[in-house]
């Protein structure tokens, strides 16, 4: 037996089936690092041969990579190791590669002859010499890898497309789009709502248009008008949803052929998929539905293929190509002319038992076959005295005894020999079959493209009835304004009628940014979520979970939304959050969409405000900015902002005090709201009623100016009597007060006049003067 190496497997260009989920993008990515912050990167999905490039600035650059979610990334082994713990922090296996392969003049020669084409300018690459270098590489790993140039590889297109709402790698995070942040569930997802896709290339096309929705008005109402008829036409819904159930994946098939991995059954379900194009076409083509009939025009005439396939195997092949058995009858003449001189053999070995118990009287007797042994006679203990001499003993089994003749032997070995080389034969013209079907890839990959889109289209239709969503009007004007609009996944997650509708209304003439306060659990960060996926769904060309909206379309969709930090990357909570501010200052524009959630308070009150105030001032006064925004704070001291900014609009989530409880009401109103609530939430939480009592009491004093802390003894001041400090220290009164102050409870006179105390008081103690 002849065992040799045929490819490498690592995470990223790994091809088997079960190691892929049906709607997941299975990404290999190499980064090129360059001079003054460039990057540029080259991406691979390998089982539908998706290729993508990208480059730019090291923070867009890094966006995009977190985008593409990839299993393997490639990094020059000369590189900074800073890319290295950005990608292994993203859950990415990184492999070191030779500098050399990301040399300009060896990548760009990479590509020209993999793709036979003279010039780089075919893909307008040559303008984009990091991303060149990035593909370059990409494609000497790869073909490394498979120890072979693989056949399906599309055309590098640019991940920056100016076609599309950008959506930084924090926003498709932060609303939760593929994957939920508190849960494994998918369903706790847009994309696990929103999927009703009866095949793996509309899954995929699916997670693809959520992360890119459209810009272009024209685009996004043919996607809405597709929605429709699918909404109203039961009968064409019903029908376009059989065709599909039974549509295997097409991207994924022409990738199997082009890393010359297609097995016999791979090309039978191929077969039945293509047989089903043209009910597709025709039924689609009757549509009163202009994208409907744009994409059953361009799904190509696949009919010769699935008739190759047809009249080359049969309808229930074996899974491995050496088995034998896949060719039909009539297909080739050589293996219809071996499988003819066979057959009197066969017949001979099939006759033979019954010739035998007649010329020996042994009634028991039977002719069989084993892998081991071959074919053999087997006749019982009880029988062995009616043995002939011409059978010879090849075989003692307890109960039995298996011989054989020198004709059983010459027939068997004829009939081996002969099937042997029938499955030399029969692998010989699968294997040509695959390599003439491998040129119709490209055809294939289309219509699995185009297959997948109607499939997403349908979806969102079928989510569209399911949830009772409604079609947005898109405008050109720069406004949002939504009639009682509801988050979709929490909407799904509560009892039906349970979730509370909020109007919205934003515009950049009179009411650009909405500052949003309320106590914590009141609402907030839901409310800015569901705007923030009610333009974005609109936009991916899905109907609405509101009664009404219309929506001036955005060109990107900024969010500031939640805590977090990157300790692993030296990155505190408050630096994140200022990071991802810097970044949407610096890239927004007036038609963007900007959520900020709680911004500044990762640092302290005084602090935290400062920035805020700032912030909500740039926003409005810069016109290179003038971005529609929701600012939902706890810093009620913006609410004061309007009176300066008359395009900054208060807004409240309403609660309902009940004796020492408070309602949470969910409701988006116009004004401020002037208390945090916070003691009522901490009893909500659980917190013990010992300390929320203290909490009251404190905070009665602080509002009426009469907290002294100096001359109120902590009811939870303990000292271990038994622990020994090191040096005998005195204790600080200022500082002891500074630590009982309850920061967010005061308001902004007593907080100067309480630090003029404390300033005073600490230089008493350490004897300071200025």
């Amino acid at each position: 037996m002849k065992r040799e190496v045929i490819e490498i497997i690592t995470p990223g260009t790994v091809t088997v089936d079960s190691a892929m989920p049906q709607g997941h993008e299975n990404m290999l990515v190499s980064i090129c690092v360059g001079q003054s912050d460039r990057i540029g990167l080259a991406g691979l999905e390998i089982a539908t041969g998706r290729v993508v490039v990208f480059e730019g600035n090291g923070d867009s650059a890094m966006d995009k990579l977190e985008s593409f979610s990839p299993q393997e990334v490639l990094v020059s082994d000369a590189a900074d190791d800073s890319v290295d713990r950005r990608a292994e922090r993203i859950g990415a296996q990184v492999t070191k590669l030779e500098s050399w392969r990301y040399q300009d003049d060896y990548a760009a020669e990479r590509i020209r002859t993999y793709y036979n084409v003279h010039s780089l300018e075919a893909f307008e690459l040559a303008a984009f010499p990091l991303a060149v270098s990035a593909l370059g590489s990409l494609l000497s790993y790869v073909e490394e890898m498979k120890f072979a140039a693989p056949l399906h590889l599309s055309h590098p297109r640019f991940a920056e497309d100016v076609d599309h709402v950008y959506l930084d790698a924090s926003s498709v995070r932060n609303l939760e789009l593929l994957s939920s942040n508190s849960s494994e569930k998918k369903e706790h997802s847009l994309i696990g709502l929103l999927d009703f896709c009866r095949t793996g290339m509309g899954k995929r096309c699916l997670a693809r248009w959520l992360v890119a929705p459209l810009k272009n008005i024209d685009r996004i109402r043919k996607r809405h008008d597709a929605v429709a008829v699918f909404v109203s036409d039961t009968d064409l819904r019903s029908e376009i949803e059989s065709l599909l159930a039974n549509i295997a994946d097409l991207e994924r098939l022409s990738g199997k052929l082009g890393y010359r991995k297609a097995n016999p059954r791979d090309l039978i379900q191929l077969r039945n998929s293509l047989q089903k194009l043209p009910a597709i076409k025709n039924t689609l083509s009757r549509c009163n539905c202009q994208l409907l009939a744009e994409i059953a025009a361009q799904i190509p005439d696949m009919e010769s293929v699935a008739v190759m396939i047809d009249r080359a195997l049969v309808d229930e092949p074996p899974l491995l190509i050496n088995s034998g058995g896949m060719i039909k009858p009539g297909f080739n003449s050589e293996l219809d002319s071996l499988k003819g001189s066979i057959k009197d053999a066969v017949d001979y070995v099939g006759s033979l038992q019954e010739k035998l118990r007649s010329e020996t009287g042994i009634s028991t007797l039977k002719v069989g076959f084993n892998s081991v042994f071959g074919y053999y006679i087997e006749v019982t203990k009880a029988q062995q005295a009616g043995v002939p001499d011409y059978f010879v003993r090849k075989q003692t089994l307890v109960n039995a005894e298996r011989y054989i003749t020198d004709e059983l032997k010459q027939k068997e070995e004829l009939i081996l020999a002969a099937e042997d080389k029938i499955n030399r034969v029969e692998e010989t013209v699968f294997l040509e079959l695959r390599e003439e079907l491998s040129k119709h890839i490209v055809e294939i990959s289309n219509a699995g493209r185009l297959l997948g889109e109607i499939d997403v289209l349908l979806s969102f239709a079928i989510a569209a009835r399911k949830f009772n969503y409604t079609r947005p009007q898109l405008v050109s004007e720069s406004t949002l304004e939504i009639i009682e609009g509801r988050h979709p996944v929490i909407e799904q997650l509560l009892a039906r009628g349970d979730f509370v509708g909020n109007d919205t209304h934003l515009d950049t003439g009179s009411q650009q940014i909405q500052l949003l306060t309320g106590p914590n659990m009141a609402g907030k960060s839901t409310y800015l979520r569901q705007v923030g996926l009610i333009v974005i769904m609109a936009q991916a060309g899905s109907f609405v979970p509101a009664q009404s909206a219309t929506i001036g379309v955005v060109d990107r969709v900024f969010t500031r939304v939640g805590a977090s930090d990157r300790l692993t990357m030296g990155e505190s909570t408050f630096l994140v959050e200022m990071n991802e501010t810097s970044r949407i200052l610096n890239n927004a524009t007036p038609q963007s969409l900007i959520l900020l959630d709680e911004v500044g308070r990762g640092t302290s009150t005084y602090d935290g405000l400062a920035i805020a105030w700032a912030l909500c001032e740039m926003l409005h006064n810069d016109d290179r900015l003038r971005s529609r925004t929701i600012f939902a704070t706890h810093f009620h001291e913006l609410t004061e902002l309007p009176a300066l900014c008359p395009r900054i609009c208060n807004y409240q989530v309403q609660v309902r005090r009940h004796k020492d409880r408070i309602i949470f009401l969910r409701k988006v109103v116009p004004g401020g709201c002037d208390d945090s609530f916070g003691i009522e939430v901490a009893k909500l939480a659980g917190i013990p009623s010992s300390l929320t009592r203290r909490a009251k009491e404190i905070l009665d004093e602080l509002e009426t100016g009469k907290f002294e802390p100096l001359k109120t003894r902590s009811k939870y001041h303990y000292i271990n009597p038994n622990q020994l400090g090191l040096f005998e220290q005195k204790e600080s009164q200022s500082l002891k007060r500074l630590q009982k102050i309850e920061i967010d409870s005061l308001t902004p006179i007593e907080a100067l006049n309480v630090l003029a105390e404390l300033k005073e008081q600490a230089e008493k103690e350490h004897g300071v003067k200025n």
